[in-house]
């Protein structure tokens, strides 16, 4: 090729990236501003009123014990809870909340192993798939508690997983076992860290790990002894988090259907079975279609393997809650199923558009990213507009609450919020103030307010 020719042609291609970079950094930036207003839409709720009354950090580490003993085992999550109502201010927590959601769809991306440096396809679908495949949107990305019980934590272990993905660099020297110390104990923190933060969470983490490991084990020393690290690391918090004193209290509040274990299992797998919403089943559909055309057009077993792993991550998630004490397993709990197998759909798309078959592969991707906008388009305004109802309805209650405290009022009465329906909403499945002053709903939105008690009309 002549060098003037040459010289165009890489021109063209420099242009091209370019302008896939601008593209890319104008999408991230529009899912912050989105996520954000979202965030700043969604008032406090539930648990948050009584989390809000925070005050100390002797407070924060004494309910941090308290859960530990006698709720649970995730001393972790607890802490950030409680620490981040104590410091952060409301805006601090939207801001941080939308970039957190934001680093999530970016590690999901570079989990699916993009095969352009900027994929804005990739990044798109995924978005849309997070928005329209989640069970309970709004109580995992909105609702101030659930974002730091959950969409904290699944973003924290998928760093760690794309830790552990990350391919070392070929030419990096071999170190001295000293220098290699500080890297392996950060491994080993960070293991103990993702194992010690929900069950769902952690055990997938643990399981997907396990195989990764095995997987790259040809990558060298260096990056074994800092895969087992983590993963010593995972066993060690997830023993803690399993054998916590208040994992035992909550069992036997929440006693074994009589009948024996047959019904006690019968009873346990109801509830992720309650959760296979239409939702749910596009989005497996969408996985066993996907990869169908993988198993077709690719002879790489490690793109068929990948995606495989992470769907089978998602159901491990799902059907851990079958180890649960029944009935306490709800939709929220199954953001690590969504999240993992929404993963194993972009691994599979991406592996797709890398394939000979270049036209064929595009027209899958394309199609496969039409499906999920096309979802998208049909929930987006419905979506929004619940989220900022009940944002006005929740201003109509705090303007009728100053009225009676103005008033002179101590003992309030407020009007109950309409069903909500939407998933989008933070509040959607969530305890509201009752009839009762004396429910513990009632109790943590009396003290937030200063007011004696509240009920509903």
């Amino acid at each position: 090729m002549p060098e003037g020719k040459h010289r165009s042609v890489r021109n063209m291609t420099d242009k091209s990236e370019r302008n896939a970079r601008l593209i890319f950094i104008v999408i991230c930036l529009a899912i912050f501003l989105f996520m954000l207003t979202l965030n700043i839409w969604t008032p406090l709720i539930a648990d948050d009123f009584e989390r809000s009354m925070m005050s100390s950090m002797e407070q924060v580490l004494s309910s941090v014990k308290y859960y530990y003993l006698h709720s649970g085992g995730g001393v972790f999550v607890t802490f950030a809870i409680n620490a981040g109502f104590l410091v952060l201010s409301e805006t601090v927590f939207d801001f941080l909340n939308a970039g957190v959601f934001l680093g999530m769809i970016l590690l999901m991306y570079r989990l699916s192993h993009p095969r352009r440096k900027h994929d804005c396809l990739l990044l798109l679908f995924l978005f849309c798939a997070v928005w329209v495949f989640t069970i309970c949107f709004g109580q995992v990305f909105l609702w101030r508690v659930g974002t730091v019980a959950y969409m904290w934590p699944m973003t924290a272990i998928l760093g760690y997983l794309r830790l552990l993905d990350r391919k070392p660099k070929t030419d990096a020297p071999e170190r001295a076992i000293p220098l290699r110390i500080p890297a392996i104990l950060g491994f080993a923190v960070f293991g103990l860290i993702v194992g010690w933060m929900t069950p769902p969470l952690s055990g997938a983490c643990l399981l997907i790990s396990l195989v990764l490991t095995w997987g790259y084990r040809k990558r060298g020393l260096d990056w074994m002894l800092k895969s087992a690290a983590g993963i010593v690391g995972q066993l060690i918090g997830l023993y803690f988090l399993v054998r916590a004193p208040g994992n035992a209290e909550r069992a036997a509040y929440f006693p074994n259907p009589a009948g024996g274990m047959a019904k006690v299992l019968e009873t346990r797998f109801e509830v992720p079975l309650s959760y296979v919403t239409n939702d749910t089943i596009q989005l497996f559909l969408l996985f066993l279609i996907l990869f169908a055309f993988l198993l077709v057009m690719s002879r790489r077993r490690r793109d068929k393997g990948y995606a495989a792993l992470f769907f089978v991550g998602g159901l491990a998630s799902a059907f851990s809650m079958v180890l649960a004490p029944s009935g306490t397993a709800a939709g929220r709990v199954f953001l690590g199923m969504t999240t993992l197998v929404i993963i194993a759909c972009g691994s599979a798309l991406s592996a797709l558009r890398d394939r000979k078959q270049k036209e064929t592969a595009h027209a899958i991707g394309v199609f496969a990213a039409l499906v999920v906008a096309f979802l998208l388009a049909t929930t987006i305004v419905p979506g929004v507009y619940g989220i900022y109802h009940y944002r006005s309805e929740s201003n109509k209650r705090e303007a009728s609450v100053r009225k009676q405290v103005r008033d002179g009022k101590r003992d309030l009465s407020v009007t109950a919020y309409p069903e909500i329906t939407s998933k989008y909403v933070g509040a959607y499945k969530l305890e509201d103030i009752h009839d009762d002053p004396s429910y513990w709903y009632n109790i943590g939105y009396s003290r937030a307010h200063g007011i004696d008690s509240i009920v509903t009309k």
